[in-house]
């Protein structure tokens, strides 16, 4: 009896072997795709790679000695959804603008020192982050010391980090956030109220986020 792959001798013979590879490598593209697709979708599509839409600024006349994450705006900082990849671990690289501006005002002298970050968390499904804010952020310092004077350092800068741990297959969403920080001393290195006419800013324009299988 015939097998799968033995027909009557013939042009009908060579006709059905080929309509048979044919049919063999239609089901196998359509299996294969159906198993690489989240991949291709992930490194071709637009999930890869977000940006802030909008430049924040802010300026401080008060020490602010701990870092401040600001909330989560879709308008300042970048966000995208991805499917973890089979490694369950992804490379982030985030890259902005960052510009910090410090101002010492005191007869006697003050340092007037600010800090600008950029950091990311990556969400679950439920919302709950799985990775530590701050971890691998982009930052720029500037300190003024001075009697009256300020310093303003402003570059673009980028930062890489990776978060591991993901479920593969599993859906999750990355976003950027805003911190800053800022303070007076003294000549002794002490923190001291910021002094009347003394003043910190940050600034951040734009924030782009990509992300990589890794």
């Amino acid at each position: 009896m015939a097998g799968k792959f033995n027909y009557p001798s013939g042009d009908d013979e060579m006709a059905r072997r080929i309509q048979q590879a044919q049919s063999d490598a239609t089901e196998q593209s359509a299996s294969v795709a159906r198993s690489i697709w989240p991949i291709i979708e992930y490194l071709t599509g637009a999930n890869g790679v977000a940006q802030s839409s909008g430049s924040w600024s802010s300026v401080s006349t008060a020490n602010v000695t701990a870092i401040v994450w600001m909330d989560f705006d879709d308008s300042l900082d970048a966000s995208m959804q991805f499917t973890a990849p089979s490694s369950g671990r992804i490379r982030v690289q985030n890259e902005a603008y960052l510009k910090t501006m410090a101002n010492a005002v005191l007869s006697t002298g003050v340092s007037v020192q600010s800090d600008t970050f950029i950091g990311y968390e990556v969400l679950d499904a439920s919302g709950f982050r799985v990775n530590t804010l701050g971890e691998r952020s982009i930052m720029m310092h500037a300190e003024v010391w001075s009697t009256n004077q300020t310093m303003v350092l402003g570059m673009t800068s980028t930062a890489i980090g990776f978060v591991q741990n993901l479920t593969p297959g599993g859906t999750y969403t990355i976003r950027t956030r805003r911190g800053y920080r800022g303070w007076a001393q003294n000549a002794s290195g002490s923190v001291i109220s910021m002094p009347t006419g003394s003043w910190f800013s940050n600034y951040a324009d734009p924030v782009i986020c990509a992300i990589n299988p890794a």
